[in-house]
């Protein structure tokens, strides 16, 4: 999970290896002084978004990538075109969806579903207010739904 936030704050394998890299040595490092008023994980995963900030800061050379226009092709129900993908395909496009979206919103994502952890605990890791990430929670699940349905729609454009 440590490598995936990294990624998901730089796009980029060599700098979220190397940011996983710092984060457990700081982890190592901080250790001791660890007082077990959060779960060990929500720790480490505030290290390593602070890990992903302290890069992005000093990374001066950002590469912009070139947005794709899409053609809009009208389907009346994109839900139940995700019902009928196997699970394979499924993983396939949320990945794609949430690389996407900006780190902040992907990383909020992450947590809450698939590192189950709950809002207070989101929060704690982003360093936001518990009413904020709920409110960003809410703002990423609709990102992450217009991804997924334009890139179902090009998905579908592309098999015709």
């Amino acid at each position: 999970m440590v490598y995936t936030i990294a990624f998901r704050f730089t796009g980029n394998k060599n700098d979220a290896l190397d940011i996983s890299q710092e984060t457990f040595v700081k982890v190592y490092k901080a250790l001791p002084s660890f007082k077990g008023n959060a779960k060990l994980s929500t720790w480490i995963y505030r290290i390593a978004v602070n890990q992903a900030l302290q890069h992005n800061r000093t990374v001066k050379n950002y590469e912009d990538i070139p947005e794709t226009y899409y053609q809009s092709i009208s389907f009346s129900e994109v839900s139940e075109s995700i019902q009928y993908l196997c699970q394979t395909d499924r993983k396939k496009f949320i990945s794609l969806a949430l690389n996407k979206l900006k780190a902040e919103e992907s990383t909020i994502l992450q947590l809450y579903y698939l590192e189950d952890l709950n809002v207070e605990e989101v929060a704690e890791v982003m360093q936001l207010s518990v009413d904020n990430t709920k409110v960003k929670l809410h703002r990423s699940r609709v990102k992450l739904h217009e991804a997924l349905t334009l890139l179902l729609k090009t998905e579908a454009k592309a098999l015709i």
